[in-house]
């Protein structure tokens, strides 16, 4: 899958023109405060999407 351009604290897997998440293997819809809360802070890295994605890579 193609990665978004990403910005400082976002993650980097989170296209926010479309509002998807391309960690997700089915490109799943992400809701404002989900995205607020995972895709455009610090803490993405506690995403369990995230991580499954992160884990099936290594």
């Amino acid at each position: 899958m193609r990665k978004t351009t990403t910005y400082p604290g976002t993650c980097p897997y989170y296209s926010e023109c479309n509002s998807i998440c391309l960690a997700s293997i089915s490109c799943m819809f992400v809701s404002g405060i989900n995205a607020l809360l995972r895709c455009k802070s610090e803490d993405h890295d506690n995403c369990p999407v995230f991580l499954s994605k992160v884990l099936r890579s290594a």
